[in-house]
């Protein structure tokens, strides 16, 4: 009785320690893009750049404990409710390469140089 006790605070230790990120994806476009400058549309290409990277780590590392935990799952079904499924880090990442997209088609309606682009 008393390890049934014990089976149930780990599995509730588990379920509550599993928390699902929400994806949070960037807006394709914001209510100040027509009066964005050139140095300010490449200083938003360049952070977004550097938060898909960000982004695309964190998204490797837990695909590295996912795949550790699976087949120790197999042996004890409650360890799969730490999978973490969401594919949040996919949304953001693909949200942010469609901003930069719409970014760089602002910066040649603009007539942006090269110099500016590479801030």
């Amino acid at each position: 009785m008393a390890t049934s006790g014990v089976w149930l605070s780990v599995l509730v230790l588990l379920v509550a320690g599993c928390q699902v990120r929400q994806a949070d994806p960037v807006s394709l476009s914001g209510p100040g893009d027509a009066e964005m400058g050139c140095a300010e549309i490449a200083a938003e290409i360049a952070a977004n750049r550097q938060r898909a990277v960000e982004l695309g780590v964190d998204a490797e590392a837990l695909e590295r404990n996912n795949a550790a935990l699976k087949p120790a799952g197999t042996v004890f079904a409650p360890l799969l409710l730490g999978l973490d499924l969401s594919d949040a880090e996919k949304i953001e990442i693909r949200a942010l390469a469609d901003r930069n997209a719409r970014l760089e088609k602002l910066r040649a309606r603009k007539d942006c140089d090269e110099d500016d682009a590479n801030l």
